[in-house]
């Protein structure tokens, strides 16, 4: 189950050892792979057909979005 905890900024008690505290929105921004995950989770099927078509790829093996993203 996702803790709620991570949703506010607080921390999440970890094992009794420490506290594990989600990543603010500028540090996930500031990822130099941030563009790539973006692109990954933001496209939609037609994006990856003018990719397939740009690349000249088998338009009989198209991902899907889901397929796309693994």
């Amino acid at each position: 189950m996702i803790n709620p905890n991570f949703f506010t900024g607080r921390g999440v008690d970890f094992q009794g050892l420490c506290k594990v505290y989600p990543p603010k929105i500028g540090e996930i921004m500031d990822d130099k792979d941030y563009p790539v995950y973006r692109k990954l989770l933001m496209s939609s099927q037609e994006d990856i057909e003018d990719e397939w078509v740009e690349a000249k790829l088998n338009m009989e093996e198209l991902p899907t979005p889901l397929e796309y993203v693994f």
